[in-house]
């Protein structure tokens, strides 16, 4: 049976959840009371403004580059160097790739379950994909109480494994 590219992986995996926006994944964090970071450490944002002005002279507005260490194919083979991607507003000096790999090690480490993010349709395919029965909406069952009790019953019928991390 064909499970869909990514079914193998479970649903708190950076593959699965690195299609939700940088708003959701914060918004599941902040809905648990887990602290992110959001600004940029105080070194990068100097490092980046002295390279500003060392560039053109200028010191106009402040460019800051992510400086995740990345392996990068070059003439010589692989070589690691910085990511070098924009860093975005509010993404505490890292591009939304690795802003994103941050946050979701962090829903991770506190074991929250992004089974909250899913719409009914991704929640039906996530069921299919286990080959776990859908429960069929209730007679006066509103579309919001169900996709809930849907959440629900993933939860109870297919938890997470335990990580040690």
């Amino acid at each position: 049976k064909n499970r869909g590219f990514h079914a193998h992986h479970p649903r708190d995996c950076f593959f699965f959840l690195r299609d939700n926006s940088v708003a959701e994944l914060q918004e599941l964090l902040d809905e648990h009371d887990v602290e992110y970071d959001t600004d940029v450490q105080q070194g990068q944002a100097n490092a980046a403004a002295a390279a500003n002005a060392a560039d053109d002279g200028n010191e106009g507005p402040v460019q800051i580059t992510c400086r995740v260490m990345e392996q990068k194919e070059n003439n010589e083979g692989l070589a690691d160097e910085e990511c070098g991607r924009h860093a975005g507003d509010g993404y505490a000096g890292l591009c939304e790739k690795h802003y994103k790999e941050y946050l979701v090690h962090l829903i991770n480490k506190n074991s929250l379950d992004s089974v909250f993010l899913l719409s009914q349709g991704e929640i039906e395919a996530l069921l299919r994909r286990e080959e776990t029965p859908l429960p069929p909406l209730g007679q006066n069952e509103s579309n919001e109480d169900y996709l809930d009790r849907l959440k629900n019953y993933v939860q109870e019928r297919l938890p997470l494994k335990k990580r040690d991390d």
